[in-house]
């Protein structure tokens, strides 16, 4: 039998339960019009229009991985076994034969990979943490080594200013739970209460947000219904006591960060997918869609934002004998509430009238991912209209691709680079239609061990040359740091917006000026200035009258000097009187009023910058991204060139004072730009 990954299974027609389940919500054709649910099934357009509003300046931009599919060391320094340690062993169960031992090896290589994030940009990382790296046994004593890992983790990405979004559990329970129940029984829930007290004890200093389980809707459907993922069971009453038992370890998990750390915020990731009728006027279709939806959808949101089950589902699980382990509290717990709700999103599902899928958009390399950007804009919609104004982090949204490095060692992946594209104008397009989304974190930072996949499937923006555990970021990488939240047509026209400063002056046409500086007994001081020596990258010297001045007589073409001159928009004269001492200190003066002066001011970089009328969008950016990076590194850099110029003027003025009593002082007001001087 072949193996299925993710939500493969229900692409092909799913379990047969699943389909029985989806058949008793199905009306038929002559039962009337079609219900309310039709309106909200219509597909978008294919082709989103991109929307003139910007991404909030707040938003949060970053990518998501998780432990077992990244980290290796899977024995390393204490840690325990999971059910994927387990699973990934027993022939047959992954598609190449490989296991996440080693992964991309991030256990050893943390600091690495957080520069990696820092150099892409990165102000987000949504990572897991494993269960029974910290707990090996899932309860009981505290693997120290395990924890002090994580500690590093958060340490390094506070430390190059990257919010740090912890998953508490993604698919990984210690198999020591599994042996007894695993999500089966309703005490893993209890003890992933626990295990998410110990860790906001620990770690909640450094944590703003945490989010509980990630997809249990893949857990139930393709590691308890149909077995291709851990634990690898084919038990419809198995997956849905698991179903149920997962959402209550959210609850619980919540209590008790809530409990330990009050300003903590705390979400839950799910998958979620817009659910289409092939055909909008055919009502069967329209029942199975709705009968699907509240499969995939409804059974895990209500619960988690209305504190209930839809009745549509349970009437249809009772039907096949199934039902929920509910409790009193139970769904009191569970919907609790929510400060972010996650949500991670690959593509839409289409339902043919007898239940069956369709495919009805092209698809990834992973087939059962169609892609249709839209279906994002739908979904965002959905749950404005149906739970009200939740806020919403996209943790999850990506495709993978085929592409080897080329002859210069680059990935070039535009299958990547358009899928990022157009789904971040549908989100644009959701956030412009009043939905509330604090981030965006695609899928995935690195290629990583895909589950059943193994290491056929490459997600991430980075290449991982799993031999050599090299790492080298994609073309779809850079895009991305350049190119997010923009429209198409908004980096075209990126070239008509003024260029931002940087420290380091752009080349540009040198300007002649004339220069008289007496610095010899035989100049005269009889000149006229068109423009003069202005600010340098350093400021005077103390103790050095005329530190840059050049040699006496005019200079035709200066180079930097007059350049910079016409950058400061400011003619300084040359200091009048007979040469000497006297006129050296003022020539001092002078040029300490010029370094004092600061940067280039926008008038003349918008004039002046040869680039703003000729270079090509493509340049353009290039440029834009390393002045920005230059405008942030030389803040420190200016506050001292600053410092260091005002001692420069204290020590000139004390200079003039001692050997010219009557020179201006270098507090006057800054010259006028055309000044004539004359003996």
């Amino acid at each position: 039998m072949p193996e299925y990954s993710r939500r493969s299974f229900l692409r092909l027609g799913g379990l047969a339960s699943v389909t029985t389940l989806a058949a008793g919500c199905t009306s038929s054709r002559k039962s009337g019009a079609a219900p309310s649910f039709t309106t909200s099934l219509k597909p978008a357009p294919s082709s989103p229009s991109s929307s003139d509003l910007a991404f909030p300046k707040d938003f949060w931009w970053g990518a998501a991985t998780s432990a077992y599919q990244i980290e290796g060391a899977a024995t390393a320094d204490g840690k325990g076994p999971s059910v994927w340690d387990t699973f990934a062993h027993l022939p047959g169960k992954i598609i190449d034969g490989s296991t996440g031992d080693v992964a991309a090896d991030h256990y050893h290589r943390y600091a690495d990979d957080i520069a990696m994030m820092a150099s892409l940009g990165l102000r987000s990382y949504r990572f897991s943490i494993s269960w029974p790296r910290v707990l090996p046994t899932g309860v009981g004593a505290v693997n120290q080594p395990g924890l002090d890992f994580y500690k590093k983790l958060l340490d390094g990405l506070h430390a190059h200013n990257i919010r740090p979004m912890p998953t508490l559990w993604h698919w990984d329970t210690p198999q020591a739970l599994q042996d007894k129940g695993g999500w089966e029984s309703r005490d893993t829930a209890k003890r992933f209460a626990d295990y998410a007290a110990l860790l906001v004890k620990e770690l909640g200093d450094r944590v703003p947000i945490w989010l509980t389980l990630n997809e249990p809707k893949t857990v139930v459907q393709v590691g308890y219904l149909y077995g291709s993922h851990a634990p690898g069971k084919t038990d419809p009453h198995a997956a849905y006591n698991a179903a149920h038992h997962l959402l209550l370890g959210h609850g619980l998990a919540s209590q008790a960060i809530r409990a330990a750390a009050s300003s903590a915020k705390v979400g839950i990731p799910l998958n979620l997918s817009p659910v289409y009728p092939d055909d909008a006027s055919d009502t069967d279709a329209v029942a199975a869609a709705k009968a699907r939806d509240g499969l995939e959808n409804r059974l895990y949101l209500d619960p988690v934002l209305k504190r209930s089950y839809p009745s549509d589902v349970l009437q249809s699980l009772g039907k096949q004998g199934i039902s929920l382990p509910i409790q009193d509290g139970d769904l009191d717990t569970i919907g609790a509430g929510v400060d972010v709700l996650g949500i991670n999103y690959y593509g839409p599902l289409v339902v043919g009238s007898s239940g069956n899928d369709v495919q009805k958009y092209p698809t990834s390399q992973a087939t059962w991912e169609q892609i249709y950007p839209a279906g994002l804009t739908d979904m965002l919609g959905q749950i404005k209209s149906g739970y009200g104004d939740v806020t919403v982090s996209i943790t999850e949204n990506g495709i993978p691709t085929t592409q080897d490095p080329g002859a210069d060692g680059v990935v070039d992946d535009p299958d990547r680079v358009d899928y990022l594209r157009t789904h971040l104008e549908a989100l644009r397009q959701a956030i412009s239609d009043g939905v509330r989304v604090e981030g965006y974190h695609l899928w995935s930072l690195m290629d990583n061990f895909e589950w059943a996949e193994g290491y056929t499937q490459r997600w991430g923006i980075t290449r991982v040359d799993f031999d050599t555990l090299k790492r080298t970021p994609k073309r779809s990488a850079h895009w991305f740091r350049s190119h997010r939240g923009k429209p198409r047509h908004d980096v075209a026209n990126e070239r008509r917006k003024r260029p931002p400063w940087r420290t380091t002056p752009p080349r540009v046409p040198r300007r002649p000026c004339l220069l008289r500086a007496a610095t010899s007994s035989t100049a005269s001081c009889s000149t006229t200035t068109s423009s003069a020596v202005a600010r340098t990258n350093r400021p005077p010297v103390l103790g050095s009258p005329s530190p840059v001045l050049a040699t006496s007589g005019p200079v035709g073409d200066m180079g930097a000097g007059c350049e910079a001159a016409h950058r400061s928009r400011a003619a300084i004269p040359a200091p009048p009187g007979p040469a000497g001492p006297c006129r050296d200190a003022l020539a001092s003066v002078v040029l300490v009023k010029a370094a004092r002066r600061g940067p280039t001011t926008r008038r003349c970089r918008r004039r002046c910058w040869p680039g703003c009328r000729s270079s090509s969008p493509r340049s353009w950016s290039r440029r834009r991204r390393s002045w920005c990076s230059a405008r942030r590194s030389a803040r420190p850099v200016r506050a001292a060139q600053a410092a260091r110029a005002a001692q420069a003027a204290q020590a000139a003025q004390a200079v003039v004072a001692a050997s010219c009593p009557h020179a201006p002082s270098i507090s006057r007001p800054r010259v006028s730009r055309t000044v004539t001087a004359t003996p």
